[in-house]
């Protein structure tokens, strides 16, 4: 197979990870790591902890010398068509004994009463904070203002009812922020998803989080998701046959 490079990028850095003759190599200014293909072993994927939503990390392990050697954790956007252009080479290329483990979950969270829960992003100035979990989103100004009754009662209510998520069943979908939107899935007309790239200049970052707009029976709906809780409910909307596989793959 021919020589290929490939610039990965994170929310804050870029690594240039590629395959130079028989070996696969990492590079961060200088050449961090290297290996021979044929002694790769397993490549494992997961989530980026306490990351934006719009990450991955994944690392390579291989043999050396009848020792287990790692590549560092290499963060990348998944929102970066690279990224699964890389992993895909990469999984062609080393041997099929090697394990792959995916441990991203790209499903939905199910609530007791069977429904599927997708959290939504809390932002009420601007796209500050994007990417931050909703819970965490909702917790930080619910400790900055504890000294203010009525916006404590407030954020105690969102947390206590489960508020900025969106619920789904067989039968249609609830958007939940203060108040609910419901949409049977036969009423639910249009959905439109919205890349919303934000740029944190103090801390030299940035993330995408998605904006979806919800439209049906003279009925309206916008949100902000991060990316892995978006994803996962574009899929329920395609098998819903709401949006088309064609659209899916803009983002998956």
């Amino acid at each position: 197979m021919e020589d290929k490079i490939y610039n990965l990028e994170s929310n804050v850095m870029s690594y240039n990870l590629g395959f130079e003759g028989q070996n696969v190599y990492c590079e961060l200014i200088r050449r961090l790591k290297e290996c021979p293909l044929n002694q790769v072993t397993k490549v494992s994927i997961k989530k980026t902890p306490m990351g934006a939503g719009d990450e991955i990390s994944f690392r390579i392990f291989f043999v050396e010398n009848g020792k287990e050697k790692k590549f560092p954790w290499i963060q990348a956007k998944v929102t970066n068509p690279v990224t699964a252009e890389f992993l895909d080479d990469l999984q062609s290329r080393i041997p099929q004994t090697a394990t792959w483990e995916d441990k991203r979950n790209s499903s939905a969270t199910v609530d007791e009463s069977g429904r599927n829960v997708y959290d939504l992003q809390y932002l009420p100035f601007g796209y500050a904070g994007a990417g931050l979990g909703r819970g965490l989103q909702i917790w930080i100004y619910l400790i900055c203002l504890a000294v203010l009754v009525i916006p404590l009662i407030y954020y105690i209510y969102l947390l206590a009812t489960g508020g900025y998520r969106i619920y789904t069943n067989d039968q249609g979908i609830t958007i939940k922020k203060t108040g609910s939107t419901y949409f049977s899935w036969d009423e639910l007309e249009n959905v439109d998803f919205t890349r919303i790239n934000v740029i944190d200049r103090q801390n030299y970052s940035q993330t995408e989080v998605l904006k979806a707009v919800f439209k049906g029976k003279g009925k309206k709906a916008s949100v902000v998701m991060r990316y892995d809780h978006a994803l996962p409910l574009l899929k329920e909307l395609a098998a819903q046959d709401i949006i088309s596989e064609e659209y899916l793959s803009q983002f998956s």
